[in-house]
């Protein structure tokens, strides 16, 4: 699951777009329904909901396992990520042909909660988690129901990502004073990191230089990789060999009115092919 970093206090509310509609990302392979009542923002990984009168949060978000199979297996693991740890505290049950769901306990932020999550998988690969939480005296089906609705109104999106996917294949480099990253992605879905750096100073005494220090060191990643989005901007997903997954942000050089399509901001860092 993508790392997600959530706030528990819902004072957002009023700044979050109100509707009755459906809503999604064709990046993400899904769309759904908000529920009535509900209002909802848009996030870095995903989407967040919220309701004027019932305590607590909808979290839905993307994954990219590769069946209901590997959803199940990731719940049964429990959820923890940055800022939230969640376990399950029964059985997960069926809700639905492609979607899990079960009530779990545990804490975000440092606050106790109890949540209700489902894992849904698309017949395309890929599917949703879906999130609802907050403090135990305030868990029920008032918030638990508009959860279970969200994943059974879940219409998936089929991108044909095949030609996104040869226009990104190749080696990409990311250049900085302490060394190189260069990061594959391979037209047969193949994906490796390899990121070669050293630090080097001096050291001093009085004032006068007394020696030299250097480090070096190599990091190397294996995996697999898809893209969703478009040329401008979308995601990279990787699959790595342990199972677990980064979804990577990328969007491509902007300067002056000036487009470089070469020249791609993945998280952040500038990469060249």
């Amino acid at each position: 699951m993508k790392r997600l970093f959530f706030s528990f206090m819902i004072l957002l509310i009023p700044a979050l777009l109100s509707a009755q509609e459906e809503v999604g990302e064709s990046s993400w392979g899904f769309k759904f329904k908000v529920p009535s009542g509900w209002v909802y923002k848009k996030t870095e990984g995903g989407m967040v909901l919220g309701h004027n009168s019932i305590a607590g949060m909808i979290i839905v978000f993307p994954h990219m396992l590769k069946n209901l199979q590997q959803v199940q297996q990731e719940m049964q693991r429990g959820i923890k990520e940055e800022g939230m740890q969640l376990f399950l505290s029964g059985r997960l049950m069926p809700l639905s042909s492609n979607a899990f769901a079960g009530d779990y306990q545990g804490y975000t932020n440092n606050q106790q909660v109890k949540a209700r999550c489902i894992g849904t998988a698309s017949p395309y690969g890929g599917g949703a988690f879906i999130i609802a939480l907050t403090v135990p005296e305030q868990y029920g089906r008032r918030l638990s129901n508009p959860a279970d609705s969200i994943a059974i109104s879940m219409r998936y999106l089929k991108s044909d990502v095949s030609g996104l996917a040869g226009y990104f294949s190749g080696t990409w480099k990311h250049w900085s004073k302490y060394g190189e990253i260069r990061v594959t992605l391979a037209p047969d879905g193949n994906y490796n990191y390899y990121d070669e750096s050293s630090y080097s100073g001096n050291f001093t005494e009085g004032g006068e230089q007394t020696g030299a220090w250097g480090l070096a060191g190599q990091n190397e990643e294996k995996g697999v990789w898809t893209v969703r989005g478009t040329r401008q901007r979308g995601t990279l997903v990787i699959t790595y060999q342990d199972g677990s997954q980064d979804f990577i942000e990328y969007r491509v050089h902007e300067k002056n009115g000036e487009i470089y399509w070469n020249e791609y901001y993945f998280d952040g860092k500038l990469y060249t092919k």
